[in-house]
């Protein structure tokens, strides 16, 4: 009775440290299976760029990845035999107590990112130390463009910057890094859990979306240059997941008044809907009358400013916020405007 056909995996391999030949040795050991006509062998051991100190001459150096890993595709039947040509690779075990053949290894698509990221790189992989307070820090985004197009990470900003290196984590043992990945291709999967980053992006982009709404609204237009945040902003954060209710309605409405702005009146409805339907958590009057508010500029529907103001009529006038003047005077030149 035939067998099964066993699934085949990226089994992770270690090698010694002293061993610096990994990349030599299975490119031999493809070569010797082709001139025999058997399966080419499937294998991934990138490298990284190093300093190299010595001599008191810095120069740059090639070196095999982290720890010296790799990474061979076989099934779990092949992973003796492989064992027996090459005894100073160890698989690595799942856990201490894992039981003979309960290896670890690597999912296709995680896979793909690496490879992804090692050919835009030209075999050159920089490799970090596991890090996992750093990585926990950043947000998961996409790269959607250039030549990490696809790859799928965690987002490392430098000194405020929305560009930066994205970085995948490999079976919590080591980290890969795309290097510098330009802003424009960057899209934001879901925020950072501590969700500060994500209050300071919004708080930054306030005031420029609040300036963008009330220009389009004018003759005159969006000033090209506020045209072209609320543009990147819709890019990079159109789409991203947030658990919370309450911000995610301020995130909704800075959505709407954005494809108002750009005069995508389907994504502007759409977005629209999802704030009616987020406002019953919102419950800061201050948050519930600038969505409301910014609900009646996008939609020109006077049913949201009267709401806005019920909530702006109970405010005391003494002893108003900035947050509650911007909204009494947004309503007041929305009305002028419409």
């Amino acid at each position: 009775m035939p067998t099964q056909k066993q699934e085949k995996r990226w089994y992770i391999f270690r090698l010694p440290k002293s061993n610096n030949k990994a990349k030599d040795e299975l490119d031999a050991e493809d070569r010797r299976r082709r001139r025999d006509f058997l399966p080419p062998l499937e294998y991934f051991a990138p490298v990284f760029i190093d300093v190299d100190k010595a001599g008191g001459k810095a120069r740059l150096v090639e070196k095999p990845l982290y720890l010296n890993y790799v990474f061979v595709r076989l099934d779990a039947a092949e992973i003796s035999g492989f064992r027996r040509a090459h005894p100073h690779y160890n698989p690595i075990r799942r856990t201490k107590t894992a039981a003979a053949g309960d290896y670890l290894y690597v999912g296709d698509p995680e896979m793909r990112m690496m490879q992804l990221i090692a050919s835009a790189l030209a075999g050159t992989m920089p490799c970090l130390p596991p890090c996992r307070a750093t990585l926990g820090k950043g947000d998961r985004v996409r790269i959607m463009g250039g030549p990490f197009s696809g790859v799928e990470g965690v987002l490392l900003t430098q000194k405020g910057k929305d560009g930066g290196c994205v970085v995948i984590d490999v079976c919590n043992r080591f980290t890969v890094s795309t290097l510098t990945v330009r802003p424009e291709y960057i899209k934001v999967i879901a925020f950072a859990k501590d969700g500060k980053h994500l209050y300071k992006k919004l708080d930054s982009y306030y005031p420029r979306i609040r300036r963008a709404m009330r220009a389009s609204l004018t003759p005159q237009g969006v000033a090209a240059a506020d045209r072209r945040h609320v543009e990147a902003f819709v890019a990079r954060f159109g789409g991203v997941s947030i658990p919370s209710d309450k911000i995610r309605a301020k995130y909704l409405a800075f959505m709407m008044m954005s494809h108002a702005v750009l005069g995508d009146a389907a994504r502007r409805d759409y977005y629209a809907w999802e704030c009616r339907a987020a406002l019953p958590a919102v419950t800061n009057a201050t948050t519930r009358a600038f969505i409301l508010a910014s609900m009646y500029a996008a939609t020109g529907d006077p049913k949201h400013r009267r709401a806005a103001e019920a909530v702006t009529a109970l405010w005391d006038k003494t002893k108003l916020t900035p947050k509650q003047r911007d909204v009494i005077a947004d309503l007041e030149e929305y009305g002028k405007a419409m």
